[in-house]
């Protein structure tokens, strides 16, 4: 190479056209410019293990493990207290489920009669999961259009820990509920932007198992948090169980301050730059502006992101289930204790063993079924577990059903609804995942279909709040659904509507995903 030659494709020397005969090699360069440029001059303390794929990883699954710990586990115990809403519930299952702190906030602290503890902390519940489905849109648009996501999760964590605080201290009972609201919102946002920075960061092709081992830490936060802080609380007192959840939130935010985000894919560039080898690469600056002003308009702002994502048949297709999956569990979960109380006379212990029935098939099994649906597919595993646990849901709910005189006391009632139970929790261990899968997929299938669509940060955010409000909305609806329908038809034909509602899926199945309709 002569001199000349070295001297045009050195980087201290700025020319505004290359020779069409050193295309490629200049490729090569200004790749390996751009990824230096990426990097750090001065790389930081720890800059390699801080910014990888399993240091945040670990982070983000921290906080989604903290979240449901330090924000009472409103996702679990806002079934009971929507659907029996207005009037008693079972004091056992309703604190099995809570913390054991609110009676001693509204009784002890606050100075209200037992009487109205139980409504207090019915409403308590409800605002949270009102709030979480209010506050979604906001949080994912929020989320998508911050640069630094860290900044935006570090900023989260010290809201949650502040207002965590306020509910710990306060003895008012509007600054409690004020408390709660903030405390709902920012750990909403936390769910929302850790499921974003785990998809963007790890391949929406991993989705499944991103999605299968957050299910499992969500449950396992869920649980720890009242045996922790019943625990704390016998140990030593009110203020030591409020320490617990603090020191959950000040290790994820000292977590966070170590993580390093990590600069722009890398494929990006060598993408772009790749397509440049087979055309001239002195393209003038006016051709580059108008192709950037073409792709500008493209994007999609505001509300209108909603609208478009929604067009996408797999999108929709797998909000749909979401919702109904979470309808049907919210369902099963918020009439379990009443239901085997009057039909068989169990206590709180078999109310607990069906609740684990039902849930931890689903917990044991998210991982293999996230890896299952990473290799093949989410569209058939999540066919198979709802078609094929209607005829199971629709058998529990025999025992014990109003209008069947025939199935009263027989001998085979208990064995039948503790095994359609099983049943139906094992195949519907099969839709782990379900809605955070397909809005990754879709939001990097069009993505890839139209770079910058979703602006410079991507539609992650928003695509996982929308799975997050299905999600809450079907939490909500199946209790309800249950109060419209027990009264009046009972337990059976309940089951029968539950069957009927899964079924829905048949429908959107037909239509063919993103990637189907790119082929």
């Amino acid at each position: 190479m002569s001199l000349v030659r070295a001297q045009e494709l050195s980087p201290a020397i700025k020319w505004p056209l290359q020779p069409a005969g050193g295309s490629i090699l200049y490729t090569i360069v200004k790749i390996f410019k751009s990824r230096s440029a990426n990097r750090p001059q001065d790389e930081p303390w720890g800059y390699r293990w801080r910014s990888s794929d399993q240091f945040i990883t670990a982070t983000m699954y921290l906080a989604l493990f903290t979240g449901n710990v330090s924000i009472s586990n409103v996702y679990s115990i806002a079934l009971q207290a929507i659907a029996n809403s207005g009037r008693q519930l079972q004091d056992v299952l309703l604190f099995a489920f809570t913390l054991p702190l609110l009676p001693i906030m509204f009784e002890d602290r606050i100075g209200l009669d037992s009487s109205h503890t139980q409504r207090f902390t019915s409403i308590f519940l409800i605002e949270g999961a009102l709030v979480s489905i209010v506050s979604s849109p906001f949080a994912g648009s929020l989320a998508d259009a911050v640069t630094s996501k860290k900044l935006l999760l570090l900023a989260l964590l010290i809201l949650t820990l502040i207002s965590t605080a306020c509910l710990a201290l306060t003895k008012n009972l509007p600054l409690l509920f004020v408390g709660r609201f903030f405390q709902s919102l920012t750990g909403n946002g936390l769910w929302i932007v850790a499921m974003a920075t785990l998809a963007a960061n790890l391949g929406a092709e991993n989705m499944g198992r991103i999605a299968g081992l957050a299910e499992v830490l969500t449950s396992a936060g869920t649980a720890a948090g009242p045996f922790i802080s019943g625990s704390l609380f016998k140990v030593g007192g009110y203020w030591a169980a409020w320490g617990g959840a603090a020191a959950f939130l000040v290790v994820d935010i000292a977590l966070r301050l170590v993580m390093l985000e990590r600069p722009a894919k890398d494929d990006a560039v060598t993408s772009s730059l790749t397509k440049n080898t087979s055309t001239p690469a002195y393209t003038t600056r006016t051709e580059n502006e108008e192709v950037s002003h073409q792709v500008s308009l493209k994007k999609v702002h505001g509300w209108r992101f909603y609208t478009f994502i929604f067009r996408e048949p797999q999108f929709f297709t797998g909000i749909l289930c979401a919702f109904i999956f979470a309808m049907v569990i919210g369902t099963l979960e918020s009439t379990m204790a009443v239901h085997v109380r009057v039909a068989f006379d169990w206590g709180a212990f078999y109310v607990g063993i069906m609740l684990a029935v039902i849930q931890a098939p689903g917990v044991l099994l998210a991982v293999p079924v996230g890896w299952l649906k990473d290799k093949r597919g989410s569209r058939f595993p999540t066919a198979i577990g709802l078609l094929s646990s209607v005829p199971f849901i629709v058998l529990a709910g025999v025992p014990g059903g109003k209008g069947l005189p025939a199935v009263d006391n027989a001998p085979w009632e208990k064995p039948v609804f503790v095994a359609s139970l099983a049943a139906s929790g094992l195949l519907l261990a099969l839709l782990s995942g379900i809605g955070s899968i397909e809005a990754a997929a879709t939001v990097a299938a069009v993505e890839d279909r139209e770079p910058g669509v979703f602006g410079p940060n991507g539609g992650y955010s928003r695509a996982m709040a929308i799975v997050n409000m299905a999600w809450m909305a079907g939490l909500m609806c199946g209790p309800l659904l249950a109060e419209a329908l027990l009264p009046h038809f009972g337990y059976f034909v309940l089951h029968c509507t539950l069957g009927i509602v899964a079924t829905i899926y048949l429908n959107p199945a037909e239509n063919q995903s993103v990637e189907q309709e790119d082929a």
